[in-house]
């Protein structure tokens, strides 16, 4: 074949541009060959992606059409199919700029206007002036505000290894936000795939420095980004903040439920707008109601951490850039955020002494140690959920020790044949769907990866790698 008629029929498949795109089929990368037959028959190899390889006989045909109409072509084939999906990795991160923060603690609320992140500010602030080294991020990627409620006007140093310092701010907070990297007049219109690596970027790129406290103040809902925290880093737990409508509550309980499936402890549960204060006669109406909050946390089994009521003074320190405890210490809603901040930092005091497991780890297969080296362990205290305080492994399995002071033992195979991931099990009926034969007798894990608080990523030697195994499902396989 030569380079001419090749740059022709190069040329040609550039003017096919597929529905939906504005990019060519040479852009997109489908052509995978052209070769010219002895006969005159140019044969044309194509690969598909989804979801462009729905349109599989239109794209054939038109590239029949286009290079049959070339010079010195008497016939055209065209043999297509679809790119193989991309290999399985897990999701690394380097900590290490995280190994000096004792508690990530989260604030969450199920939907937008409870004034999460008016709780969040203050929290971090009440913390502060308990005498703890604080740190703040706000990981509303959509809609961050803490910029303005800590009056920060300033971007933070970015150094040559990508790494952020934090901007101190009132309180000797170390403050990270979106906003201080976005025009506050523009909108950001991100998937969640790119918000969620931001936020993940502020916590693994950022150098926090020695903490007691790490406050997270989430977007709202129970989405992406929510995900990908726990997922991403073991959480001390979550606040969830209602106020005392049940509209509001309602959508509180969802996010209680998220943190319950991802075995995120929840620390308690916050009653904002709790009633409004007068400024005039510092009566109390209960405009919203009242109650939500401690009947969430009733039903949960969860702490009920306080109220915070509205007034007038509280709207208008976020609004001026140094948040209530700060600026009026004595209002009432200082001295209730004050006493739940007291309670944040008991409540995660107990979660870390029942037992918080091995924390963030991603370990190599060589880098797991073997078994007979694991010590044994104390139970942890009554109640506590187990999670796994060692790995370690034998020639053929990998054997879990637990914060309750149980050992579970998992063949390599078995454990294998067990993978609990859409590739593997039907997401629908859950039968079966990996043929038993397809694994090799001698598959090992070469990777296992802490997924946040609840589970356990394990990459494979046959190439396997996207089953995430709930450590509850562990102690069931285990059982």
């Amino acid at each position: 074949m030569t380079d001419a008629l090749r740059e022709a029929a190069t040329a040609a498949l550039s003017g096919i541009v597929p529905s939906g795109t504005n990019r060519s089929l040479v852009d997109l990368g489908f052509v995978g060959g052209i070769e010219l037959g002895a006969d005159g028959t140019l044969k044309l190899k194509l690969v598909l992606r989804a979801p462009h390889s729905r349109h599989r006989s239109k794209i054939e045909a038109a590239c029949r059409e286009a290079l049959s109409a070339l010079e010195g072509v008497r016939a055209v084939e065209v043999e297509s199919e679809d790119a193989a999906p991309p290999k399985a990795e897990p999701e690394s991160f380097g900590t290490e700029l995280l190994d000096g923060v004792k508690n990530i603690v989260a604030v969450a609320s199920g939907k937008g206007g409870v004034g999460k992140s008016t709780v969040s500010a203050n929290l971090a602030c009440a913390l502060a002036l308990e005498g703890r080294r604080v740190g703040l991020l706000d990981a509303d990627i959509h809609g961050p505000s803490m910029n303005l409620m800590f009056g920060v006007d300033r971007a933070p140093e970015v150094f040559e290894d990508k790494t952020i310092a934090p901007v101190e701010v009132a309180g000797g907070i170390r403050l990270v936000s979106m906003a201080m990297f976005s025009d506050p007049n523009e909108a950001t219109i991100w998937r969640g795939p790119m918000a969620s690596q931001m936020v993940r970027n502020f916590l693994f790129r950022v150098r926090w420095g020695e903490l007691d406290d790490l406050v997270v103040d989430l977007p709202p809902g129970t989405g992406d980004i929510h995900l990908s925290l726990v997922q991403s880093c073991p959480m001390t737990g979550a606040v969830v903040v209602t106020t005392p409508q049940e509209v509001a509550a309602i959508d509180a309980r969802k996010g209680l439920r998220l943190f319950e499936k991802v075995s995120v402890p929840v620390l308690g549960v916050v009653e904002n707008m709790s009633g409004f204060v007068c400024d005039g006669c510092g009566k109390v109406h209960d405009v919203f109601g009242t109650g939500a909050g401690m009947r969430i946390a009733q039903a949960a089994g969860v702490p009920f951490l306080g109220k915070v009521p509205l007034e007038i003074a509280l709207g208008r320190a976020g609004d001026a850039g140094r948040p209530a405890v700060l600026s009026s210490p004595n209002s009432p809603s200082s001295r209730a955020l004050m006493e739940i901040a007291r309670k944040v930092a008991a409540q995660a005091e107990l979660v870390r002494g029942a037992g918080a497991g091995m924390g963030a780890y991603d370990l190599a297969f060589d880098a797991i140690p073997e078994a007979a080296d694991a010590a044994p362990l104390s139970p942890a205290e009554a109640g506590a959920s187990p999670v796994p305080a060692k790995i370690s492994r034998t020639a053929d399995a990998l054997v879990f020790d637990w914060t309750d002071g149980a050992r579970t033992v998992h063949p390599f195979r078995e454990l294998r044949l067990r993978c609990p991931c859409a590739r593997c099990v039907d997401e629908w009926d859950g039968h079966a769907l990996l043929d038993p034969a397809s694994v090799p007798a001698d598959v090992r894990p070469e990777r296992a990866t802490g997924v946040g608080r609840y589970a356990v990523r394990l990459l494979w030697s046959d190439g396997h790698g996207t089953g995430i195994y709930g450590y509850d499902y562990l102690r069931r396989l285990g059982s």
